[in-house]
């Protein structure tokens, strides 16, 4: 049966007693072994399994909150880590993308890689550290291409079979922010969709996903789906929304302004001279003239909004992959890997996520054998609305009505019961008065 376990962390909710709760390694060790071994999920995990560690590490910390709300806290996979440990794994691999322009040692503190080597020579157990991404910025201005080994990615192209599919059906033409619109557009059309997925993510027998609870200006939420877009080893592989310059229009923002548009072209312009001189100035022009439209609530240059009916298909999709992906880059159709999903919600994200998060005090951590049940849960325990989210929308039906399981502090509860647990989430400023539970 599939089971969603969420459980309150022994500690008042104050962002201060959260923060040292993060700290306190040991008692987060007891706690979260206690509380994993509870539900059950690793149970039949046999031995020599190759495991992959998925955290959220979307981008290095910037702000003086970050190390509590923008990434999955270093001391909740380090716990995961040594549990997973004890099952003698053949190796464990810890690896995420994030964004281009992340410094990649900013993301890991010298206590966090000490602690690994310290559990490697422990268990005598290989673990590796590794970074997806083929592309990334140096030094700011440089971008630095192929990155890695072809070979480090599996390429799948899932065609009419895409969510994606009944857009580009449509007209609609595919942008992700930041990259050249050709490159998208060569991935993403009529009956094409690809996706380059690194190696490491389909190589093995067991994924363990760590996403951040946060809200997202796109999507709405990010949590088990959602953290799955890192497993991507190049962006222009992605869908973050359609263009308003495509022949029937997109979600890039809503209504057709001129003088949005006329910042999406020179956007769109800018994009295609990333690493050359001219980027920055177009980029600037491009901003000015966005200025220059009517103030409107929900407009935005990169699709962050409730409109967006883009975005949740990539992740869809992307997460197809993940499970039903072979190493030879097709989708079959039994599971190729277990899944499980330990989610960081001891101090959320809400507000501008996943990238501008403020920090939010849910005191929680939720454990799953099916990501979009999770989601599903957690959006409620945020008091959204699930039908008012595109990615958990098509399903809610089927959840309110589905056999499965939710049991919150070990007591067994329904799908409605959730919002009597609810804790106010402020969503982006995108989706406010648009994604809320109406009481």
């Amino acid at each position: 049966m599939q089971t969603v376990w969420v459980n309150n962390v022994p500690c008042n909710k104050e962002l201060t007693a959260l923060s040292l709760f993060y700290e306190d390694y040991e008692n987060l060790k007891k706690y979260l072994f206690d509380f994993i071994q509870t539900t059950g999920v690793f149970e039949n995990i046999g031995l020599n399994k190759k495991i992959l560690l998925k955290p959220n590490w979307v981008y290095h910390n910037n702000n003086e909150t970050d190390n509590l709300c923008l990434t999955t806290h270093p001391n909740i996979i380090l716990v995961v880590l040594e549990f997973v440990l004890q099952f003698k794994p053949a190796n464990v691999i810890i690896g995420d993308s994030p964004i281009q322009s992340c410094n990649w040692e900013l993301l890991h503190s010298l206590y966090f890689k000490d602690k690994i080597n310290e559990l490697q020579k422990l268990f005598n157990i290989p673990i590796s550290v590794v970074d997806f991404r083929n592309e990334k910025w140096e030094q700011k201005r440089i971008l630095q291409k192929n990155c890695r080994n072809t070979t480090d990615y599996i390429l799948y192209d899932l065609a009419q079979d895409s969510l994606l599919e009944p857009l580009s059906l449509q007209n609609k033409t595919f942008r992700v922010g930041d990259y050249d619109p050709k490159m998208t557009i060569k991935n993403h059309r009529k009956g094409i969709h690809k996706y380059f997925i690194a190696r490491e993510v389909i190589n093995a027998d067991i994924i363990i996903n760590l996403p951040k609870l946060k809200t997202h200006q796109k999507a709405g939420i990010t949590n088990g789906m959602k953290n799955y877009v890192g497993a991507i080893g190049e962006k222009a592989y992605l869908a973050h929304y359609s263009s308003n310059l495509s022949k029937s229009g997109g979600d890039c923002f809503p209504g057709n302004n001129i003088f949005r548009l006329g910042a999406e072209y020179i956007s769109e312009m800018s994009f295609k001279y990333k690493g050359h001189f001219l980027y920055y100035p177009l980029h600037y022009v491009s901003s000015i003239i966005w200025r220059l439209a009517p103030k409107a609530k929900y407009a935005n240059l990169s699709g962050a909004w409730y409109g967006n009916d883009t975005v949740w298909r990539m992740v869809m999709d992307i997460n197809k992959i993940i499970s039903f992906g072979s190493l030879d880059g097709n989708i079959l159709s039994t599971p190729q890997r277990k899944l499980i999903t330990i989610s960081d919600a001891i101090i959320a994200g809400q507000g501008e996520g996943p990238l501008n998060p403020s920090p939010h005090s849910m005191g929680m951590i939720s454990v799953s054998n099916n990501d979009i049940f999770l989601d599903f849960v957690m959006a409620r325990i945020m008091g959204f609305d699930s039908r008012k989210i595109p990615l958990l929308k098509s399903f809610t039906d089927v959840i309110d009505n589905s056999e499965f399981q939710i049991f919150f502090d070990g007591n067994i509860i329904k799908g409605d019961d959730l919002y009597n647990c609810s804790i106010n989430t402020v969503p982006s400023r995108f989706w406010i008065g648009n994604i809320e539970k109406n009481r």
